[in-house]
């Protein structure tokens, strides 16, 4: 097989992947907060000190429904104390999602609060639970 046929196949393959990739994502339903039955739980991840600067959460979470969520910041997800925007996702995909993004803080309690009508959950990161790093991931 000499290198044209070669890059044709890997070009192949990996245009299957994406097509594949984008159809499934596709076929998963997006339903906004206020219809989910089942609850959005965050995850505090880790928490990491850098040595001249800034604590940094990681946070995930998990979807329990069988769709994706749609949850804008607001009432429904939102960070305390203040901004409630920090950066955080508003498409909830189902099923358990790891280290979905981070946030840098002062150390103190920062709570990131999901909720949908009737349910809701915290994850909760402070200086007390960060792991001391060398050089920051920053």
């Amino acid at each position: 097989m000499n290198i044209l046929n070669k890059l044709s196949a890997a070009t192949f393959t990996a245009t299957l992947v994406a097509f594949a990739t984008a159809a499934s994502a596709a076929e998963e339903a997006i339903i906004p907060v206020t219809q989910a039955n089942k609850p959005l739980t965050p995850v505090l991840e880790g928490v990491v000190s850098c040595p001249t600067g800034p604590y940094i959460a990681y946070f995930g979470y998990k979807n329990e429904n069988s769709a994706t969520v749609d949850n804008p910041v607001g009432v429904y997800n939102k960070f305390t104390p203040s901004p409630e925007n920090r950066g955080q996702t508003t498409s909830f995909l189902s099923g358990r999602v790891y280290n979905a993004f981070s946030v840098k803080f002062d150390g103190g309690n920062l709570v990131w609060t999901l909720a949908i009508p009737g349910k809701r959950r915290t994850a909760t990161a402070s200086s007390t639970n960060a792991t001391p790093l060398d050089v920051c991931p920053l």
